[in-house]
């Protein structure tokens, strides 16, 4: 018995065969297939295959040759804004490291970082220094651009804590809450490759890429609040072995003209200040106070000189009121 679909055009019927109709819808979707498959390799630029050290701010999504650096992902160049610093502390210097990603580093409009006197870490070393007049300071730069909690506590461990400082002005946020291209920061596994996946005939069409790890991904983020608060807690502890305090700067942003909180990434600094009494550093309502803050910022995190200028005192005035740094006899 054979089957046909029967076709009305006009006054005559148009008979088709079930097989036809069946090879006609296959013609169809590996037509439409051809096409999402071409249209994904000419308009998608990111990368599809899973890999590590693969990164959405990065140009190029890759890390600079140059600047690969196995356990921090990839390194400042140049460090602390081309500004030296000896290991070894002056005397009577109060050293203090600000540690964060390019909120501290200071990017302008353009990408390229402001001015070192435009920045936040220079403010805040020549208010310090009126502030406190029987003491001398010195303020590191230790911010690198793109970079999350993780890499913060690595760098913490790995070089900063050589500097003997006194004081750490940790402030991450921004990188923390960013898209992760494939794996969040943990996961991440520098000069290593992926073993491909069990459907590899599949792996080579970019569409299908494209689906399984664009459309249908969840969201990850590089650091989850859970992971942001055992690198503060790394960093915490790790000050306290060193005789160093660190604080923690609650990262903001600027929202509808008003400065904003990370709200998950506050939640986890608080309960770090409740499990450690350890100080953290809002400056949310005093940069609010100022109605023109919206101004003051570039973009929705990176500041002008004017409002790096504003969250430098802002700390000070935090740093004083929470004792952390007191006038020497």
């Amino acid at each position: 018995m054979k089957l046909k679909l029967i076709l009305k055009k006009g006054r005559k019927n148009i008979k088709i065969s079930l097989p036809a109709v069946v090879l006609m819808l296959c013609f169809g979707i590996v037509g439409g297939f051809l096409v999402a498959e071409f249209m994904v390799r000419k308009t998608i630029v990111f990368p599809l295959d899973r890999e590590y050290g693969k990164f959405l701010h990065l140009s190029g999504f890759s890390i600079p040759k140059a600047n690969v650096d196995e356990k921090l992902f990839w390194k400042s160049s140049p460090e602390f804004r081309g500004v030296p610093h000896s290991i070894e502390k002056k005397k009577r210097v109060f050293r203090v490291v600000c540690l964060g990603d390019s909120v501290t580093q200071s990017h302008g409009a353009d990408g390229y970082p402001l001015p070192l006197e435009n920045t936040y870490v220079f403010y805040l070393e020549k208010i310090l220094e009126s502030s406190f007049e029987t003491m001398d300071f010195e303020a590191i730069n230790a911010g690198v651009g793109g970079y999350s909690s993780l890499q913060g506590v690595r760098y913490l461990q790995n070089k900063l804590i050589k500097y003997g400082p006194d004081l750490v002005v940790v402030w991450f946020g921004v990188n923390d809450d960013s898209d992760a291209l494939f794996f969040p920061d943990k996961d991440q596994r520098i000069g290593k490759k992926i073993i491909s996946g069990k459907n590899k005939l599949l792996e080579n069409s970019k569409f299908y890429l494209f689906l399984k790890n664009v459309i249908f991904k969840p969201r990850l983020r590089r650091v989850s609040k859970k992971n942001y608060y055992e690198n503060c807690r790394e960093m915490l502890l790790l000050g306290a072995d060193n005789n160093c305090e660190a604080v923690f700067v609650v990262p903001v942003e600027i929202e509808n003209g008003r400065i904003e909180y990370y709200a998950e990434y506050k939640e986890a600094l608080e309960r770090l200040k409740i499990d450690y009494n350890c100080a953290i550093i809002d400056i949310r309502d005093r940069l609010n106070a100022d109605s023109r803050i919206s101004e003051f910022f570039i973009d929705n995190c990176h500041a002008t000189a004017e409002g790096n200028r504003l969250i430098a005192e802002a700390i000070v005035e935090e740093l004083r009121q929470k004792g952390i740094i007191k006038e020497k006899d």
